[in-house]
């Protein structure tokens, strides 16, 4: 993979240029899935991976997760580019807002919900199956990994980290009814064009993700009106 480290009058990569980019979150994936030279001896990030151009001209859409940055909102508005929100419902309707507003300065007219992509957990069964699915199955995930993504959840021992991820509002579920009640509120906020649901493929046995994704789509997606981008 190449890298690249410099800094013109317009941009510098990394930024600050000076420093690096320190205390980066998600630095410990880096040392192990990242391009030559990208970590210095500190743990900043000092150089950057190109990413390669894409294969066909028109491209398929293009799609970025953020949580929680809505100083990413611009560049993905003027660009046309998906963002996907890990994020909780709170945030997300200004960001879809800043999105339209932000296209309609460049000359593209967003309908509210077009382009953007709600990222969510889907679990099915009564409290304590909910519960107990989100223990065996998520869990593991967020304490040894998500935690670099999420330094505002609250992590700690399991109970601690389980009660951080029902604060997180990004795990939906429950009886049927309840997870439609969810989905309808959430599209009543706002209405994604896009839905992107996450099971652990290691974690969760296969026949409870094709059950609990045959529901979703057979089920709750009926039920929800969105605006295309086609």
């Amino acid at each position: 993979q190449e890298s690249i480290n410099f800094k013109h009058d317009t941009y510098e990569a990394p930024y600050p240029h000076e420093t690096g980019v320190v205390d980066y979150p998600a630095r410990k994936s880096i040392e192990t899935a990242g391009g030559h030279g990208e970590l210095g001896p500190d743990g900043s990030i000092q150089r950057h991976v190109v990413v390669p151009s894409l294969y066909s001209d028109p491209h398929p859409p293009l799609f970025a997760p953020m949580s929680g940055s809505a100083a990413s909102i611009p560049f993905l508005a003027k660009n046309g580019i998906r963002p996907v929100y890990f994020s909780p419902l709170a945030v997300l309707r200004g960001f879809a807002e800043d999105y339209v507003e932000v296209g309609r300065s460049v000359g593209k007219e967003y309908a509210l919900g077009e382009r953007q992509c709600i990222a969510r957990w889907v679990h099915l069964g009564d409290e304590n199956e909910f519960l107990n699915k989100i223990v065996n199955y998520d869990v593991e995930m967020y304490e040894q990994h998500y935690q670099t993504f999420y330094p505002k959840m609250q992590f700690g021992g399991r109970e601690e980290t389980l009660k951080g991820m029902l604060a997180s509002g990004i795990f939906t579920g429950g009886t049927l009814e309840q997870l439609k009640t969810q989905w309808r509120d959430q599209y009543e906020q706002l209405p994604a064009e896009y839905i992107t649901l996450v099971w652990h493929y290691a974690q969760v046995p296969m026949d409870v993700m094709l059950e609990e994704l045959s529901v979703f789509m057979d089920q709750v997606v009926p039920e929800l009106d969105a605006p295309s981008s086609e």
